[in-house]
């Protein structure tokens, strides 16, 4: 996807591939940049060491002890793992604690206005009626006998991104992409003069 090249392109310094899966964008970031994957997904960490790739087992909620990044990625639509308005904030600042001073994030988002699908605008509906946001939903991923737990995923529009971070104490708003055809866009968000870690590359 082009905000994905774009989000690449922007990547600087040591960089933080979040839902890394089996490395396909660490390896585009590597050509130009120190870059740690990580994903909870042993078998895709398996792949991605096997390229080469420092990839490690984990997830937003337990990182490990990775240091601090002066680009953090959010690739494959992943800034959903901010999960709901309830979760956002508190996503937000386990970013920011592996946030430098002047970090960037770098987030490939998914606008659900783009689809017009009744299913889809009934599912909003019910959502609103019980306060979330129209394009919260709640889902797993299955393949064949297999199946992960459920997880929620937060789709939304760069205004409603706009609203979740106006509060942060943490970050600011660079600028936000009209969607593709497909409703993906780039959000790129900065963290705010000051408030980064001291910068002490870690493990």
């Amino acid at each position: 996807m082009e905000c994905e090249r774009r989000a690449v392109e922007l990547a600087r310094g040591r960089v933080l591939d979040v839902g890394c899966a089996v490395g396909r964008h660490m390896l585009a970031i590597a050509e130009t940049c120190q870059v740690v994957g990580i994903d909870p997904s042993p078998g895709a960490v398996a792949i991605a060491r096997a390229q080469g790739l420092d990839a490690r087992l984990g997830s937003i909620q337990e990182p490990g002890g990775l240091g601090t990044f002066d680009s953090i990625m959010l690739l494959g639509g992943n800034l959903g793992l901010l999960a709901s308005r309830e979760e956002a904030p508190k996503v937000l600042d386990g970013f920011a604690r592996l946030a430098r001073a002047d970090a960037r994030l770098l987030a490939v988002g998914h606008d659900p206005y783009t689809v017009q699908l009744t299913d889809h605008q009934h599912y909003h509906l019910l959502n609103r009626r019980q306060g979330r946001l129209p394009g919260q939903v709640r889902m797993r991923l299955r393949y064949r006998g297999w199946s992960s737990s459920w997880f929620s995923r937060l789709l939304m529009s760069c205004d409603e991104l706009a609203r979740l971070i106006v509060n942060s104490e943490d970050w600011v708003m660079e600028r936000c992409g009209q969607p593709d055809d497909l409703g993906f866009y780039l959000a790129v968000l900065r963290r705010k003069p000051g408030t980064g870690p001291d910068g002490v590359l870690g493990g």
